[in-house]
């Protein structure tokens, strides 16, 4: 009896007789069992708990369940529009330029705008300005070549502050052409809506 290969032989008799009891169909889920699982709810034969039709729908190779297709989708202000992206999020967010204009009356009392301008024409931010001729006539701005190294921002800013320092638009002007020093090409437009570049 002190024969430990006797317990070895009698483990796997046992094995082998409850393997053959076992029903045909373990292993595999019944319909009434399967009622409660979503993915087993419609199609071919239930196999692991899923209709083979809906194995691996929106399922990672891995099985992990992937998330809808919705979570993925891209809102339509992340894609660039062009033509409308440059006053898109202007209009749909105003309150975000609150703050970001110069106020020249809270600026030194030695720094005037007509300071800040000449500085503007001295440091080649602007060219020159003058009025093209036709019915109507428009006012045109040269920028120089440091306006393009001004942030979008500041761009507007110096813009702003020489359209209200001038009264362009008070004297019926609706547009000013944005012209460059080298090319002469129009480059953009400032209207009472903003800064608009090509």
């Amino acid at each position: 009896m002190n024969n430990p290969g006797w317990k070895t032989v009698f483990s796997l008799a046992l094995a082998i007789a409850l393997g053959f009891s076992a029903p045909a169909d373990a292993g595999r889920h019944r319909s009434d069992e399967a009622a409660g699982d979503m993915m087993a709810k419609s199609g071919g034969p239930v196999v692991n708990g899923f209709r083979e039709s809906a194995r691996t729908v929106n399922r990672l190779p891995t099985g992990d369940a992937l998330a809808p297709q919705y979570m993925f989708e891209r809102p339509e202000h992340f894609a660039f529009l062009p033509g409308v992206s440059n006053w898109d999020a202007q209009n749909k967010h105003p309150q975000q330029w609150d703050g970001q204009d110069w106020d020249p009356s809270r600026w030194n009392q030695n720094w005037t705008p007509e300071s800040t301008l000449g500085k503007f024409f001295q440091d080649r931010i602007f060219e020159r300005q003058f009025m093209r001729r036709g019915k109507p006539p428009v006012p045109v701005l040269e920028v120089g070549p440091v306006f393009y190294k001004l942030a979008d921002l500041d761009q507007r800013r110096a813009l702003k502050l020489l359209v209200e320092h001038t009264g362009v638009f008070q004297q019926g002007f609706p547009v000013i052409e944005l012209r460059d020093w080298h090319t002469q090409e129009i480059v953009g437009t400032y209207t009472p809506k903003g800064m608009f570049l090509h």
